[in-house]
């Protein structure tokens, strides 16, 4: 929609003739985050792909722990992770899908199931995945916020060596 005082199109440059604009009959569609993704088609859960997954990690840490031991194994598949979810994070930014820092956490903390999906995902710019991209009631934030929390304390009860009660 142009203001009344616009002569030139910005788009095209094309003059515009105000006699010519036609007042809209309807009211203007909304554009709501919500209505984008409601109607966009939904993103699959890639059953096949997850599987395949799975088995090549069972595979790298079975023959990895053959050579390395479990401790670097766990070091090595965490290290996987972070790149992975920085890696996610980035080209999520790049081809535009939403919340790229929910799908990096979500790779950062479930990568078994959130990369394989969002491998999908990005292939098919169009679809949505409303349990990643979809809004979150205050509740769930709540539950969300208490659980990074009961994390960081674990975490921090880990390094610091607290015994436990």
């Amino acid at each position: 929609m142009l203001a009344p005082s616009v002569r030139v199109c910005v788009a095209c440059k094309h003059p515009i003739d105000p006699r010519e604009i036609r007042r809209s009959r309807g009211p203007v569609p909304s554009l709501e985050p919500r209505a984008i993704l409601s109607a966009a088609p939904r993103t699959p859960f890639p059953w096949l792909l997850f599987f395949i997954c799975l088995a090549a990690r069972f595979v790298t840490a079975y023959t990895l722990q053959q050579r390395w031991g479990f401790g670097r194994v766990e070091l090595a598949l965490g290290a996987m992770e972070v790149v992975t979810a920085s890696w996610v994070f980035f080209d999520a930014r790049a081809l535009g899908v939403p919340r790229p820092l929910r799908w990096a956490l979500g790779v950062l903390l479930v990568w078994i199931v959130t990369f394989p999906w969002y491998l999908v995902r990005r292939k098919a710019l169009q679809s949505s995945c409303p349990l990643v991209e979809g809004e979150i009631s205050p509740l769930v934030r709540a539950l969300l916020l208490l659980l990074a929390a009961l994390v960081l304390a674990g975490a921090l009860g880990y390094f610091l060596k607290f015994p436990p009660h």
